[in-house]
């Protein structure tokens, strides 16, 4: 009996430890090198500089496995964990991706709640993300789901969203960005010798610094310097999770 109250209770800690959760050391963490490092490194800049700047801290996370749980167990380990956001205004968000299962999970600190509900986390997983994940453009879905993010949490890179634009400037503005992006990435295949990737990242570089156009703000330069860790936030669960 003895033994079986024991083999209980290391059981039970066991399932407490949930989650191995990694040290918190940079905004972008990819264990599996499912981005590249030019997109990982242009989103940390980002990332540390909105911190700075806003007080928002978002975290990308992209692991190498689940460990038996479901995204959402995982990502609520994780934020809680991490506590990403300051402790009084928990302004922090968890954008999480499981490779290997092909799941996503945006977790929202109570204090983003308002800004991204889970309607809206729901339709920049499915909408904006998944898209570019099915097709194995990852630094793009990567880089967008971020500016999504950004854009709803009001921060300096994403601002309030933007006016519906229909008719005749819509499809003007349509054109134009497609020439833009266009331009830029014969540029770069001139310049720079081709490149699938690289096109990928240019292209999504691009996309990020449209939707900061749509709502003010910095774009990947600049960068907050010194550590990068969790400053007391927490989550009440907000959120939503998707796959691709």
């Amino acid at each position: 009996m003895r033994s079986f109250i024991l083999s209980l209770i290391l059981l039970a800690a066991v399932v407490a430890q949930g989650y191995d959760v990694p040290a918190l050391t940079s905004p972008v963490i990819d264990e599996v090198g499912f981005i590249s490092g030019q997109a990982a490194q242009a989103l940390r800049q980002k990332l540390q500089q909105v911190y700075a700047n806003d007080n928002i801290q978002v975290q990308v996370y992209i692991t190498s496995s689940l460990q038996d749980l479901t995204i959402e167990e995982a990502a609520i380990k994780i934020f809680d964990k991490w506590q990403l956001g300051k402790e009084k205004t928990d302004q922090g968000v968890l954008f999480l991706i499981a490779p290997n299962q092909k799941k996503l999970r945006i977790e929202v600190g109570r204090g983003l709640e308002g800004d991204i509900p889970d309607v809206i986390a729901k339709r920049i997983i499915a909408d904006t993300v998944a898209p570019y994940l099915k097709n194995q453009d990852n630094d793009m879905g990567v880089m967008q789901g971020v500016a999504g993010i950004l854009h709803y949490a009001k921060a300096s890179g994403g601002g309030a969203p933007p006016a519906q634009v229909t008719g005749e400037r819509a499809g003007f503005g349509r054109n134009m960005i497609g020439i833009i992006v266009f331009i830029l990435w014969l540029l770069l295949f001139v310049f720079r010798g081709g490149g699938g990737r690289r096109g990928s990242l240019l292209g999504a570089a691009a996309g990020f610094a449209l939707g900061r156009g749509m709502g003010g703000g910095g774009g990947f330069g600049g960068g907050g310097g010194g550590g990068w860790g969790g400053g007391g936030g927490s989550s009440g669960g907000g959120g939503s999770s998707g796959g691709w």
